[in-house]
């Protein structure tokens, strides 16, 4: 199942198994990402993967919200991760993202109902935040944090943008 899946440049490439039609490809590709989770360090080393890219389908091409993938739990057992992109899921619980000192950007695109957004301020390496179209992410000072892309989203409270000293970079 695995034989023939490898890790360019920090993202895995998926085998012609994991690969499929443009609806198809956000399930199968969160497939692999579940497998490869659980996978032995002795068939698949783990602490290749530096970025994790996710886009699943958005619930009106789903049957409705339930149907899309929501829960994406093997996040932690990439522990190397720098950049992850979780692009329009619904229900995204962002504490998930706990204990990945590694992860320096996070893009949140298009994700609604996020929960768990104070997980945020206890990562340590990210520079580079992106909220996009977001929705339910509370925003909380980030130390280390350069680069914020508040575009789009609902937010009315800024208040912790003032205390970021290490913003470079704020698109609203």
């Amino acid at each position: 199942l695995l034989d023939g899946v490898t890790v360019v440049d920090g993202a895995v490439v998926p085998t012609k198994f994991f690969k499929g039609s443009g609806p198809a490809q956000p399930y199968l590709t969160h497939g692999l990402m579940g497998v490869l989770a659980a996978a032995p360090k002795s068939v698949f080393d783990r602490d290749q993967v530096t970025q994790v890219n996710l886009t699943l389908l958005a619930p009106t091409y789903a049957q409705k919200a339930t149907d899309v993938p929501q829960a994406l739990p093997y996040l932690g057992a990439f522990p190397k991760v720098q950049s992850i992109a979780l692009r329009s899921l619904p229900q995204v619980d962002l504490g998930l993202l706990s204990g990945l000192n590694d992860l320096t950007s996070l893009d949140l695109t298009g994700c609604t109902a996020a929960s768990g957004g104070d997980v945020l301020a206890t990562l340590p390496a990210l520079t580079r935040l992106n909220l996009s179209s977001a929705q339910g992410v509370a925003l909380t000072t980030l130390d280390a944090i350069e680069d914020l892309n508040l575009r789009g989203t609902a937010l009315t409270d800024l208040d912790a943008v003032s205390d970021m000293t290490t913003l470079t970079k704020l698109d609203l």
